[in-house]
C-alpha cells in the first residue's frame, strides 16, 4: 500500500481480475471500474486513520471473494486511444 497517486498498476488489474477486494486511494486508474464505493475511497494525504479502519473492517467482514472484473487489456486501450486521436487529427 502507499499514498502515492500511481497509474493502473499490474498488482491492481490482477486483483480485479481475479476479485481480490482492493482498498484504494481516491486516484488512479482503479477509481474507473468503480469496485468500490466512492464513500469508501481514501483522500490522497490523508491520515493512516482511513487505511486503518478499512483494514479492521475488511478482517471484522471476513469477505467471501467477490467476482473477477473485466480489466480492459493493454491492445484494447491502445484502440481506444488511437480511436479519439484520429478524431482531434481528422
Amino acid at each position: 500500500m502507499s499514498q502515492w497517486k500511481e497509474t493502473f498498476g499490474l498488482a491492481v488489474r490482477e486483483a480485479l481480475a481475479r476479485g481480490i477486494a482492493l482498498i484504494q486511494t481516491d486516484s488512479g486508474g482503479t477509481t474507473e471500474h468503480g469496485t468500490v464505493p466512492a464513500d469508501k475511497l481514501i483522500p490522497i494525504g490523508s491520515t493512516a486513520a482511513p487505511v486503518q479502519a478499512q483494514i479492521e473492517d475488511a478482517l471484522a467482514e471476513h469477505p467471501s471473494p467477490a467476482a473477477p472484473q473485466k480489466v480492459t487489456n493493454f491492445d484494447d486501450q491502445a484502440a481506444a486511444l488511437d480511436a479519439m486521436i484520429s478524431k482531434v487529427l481528422t
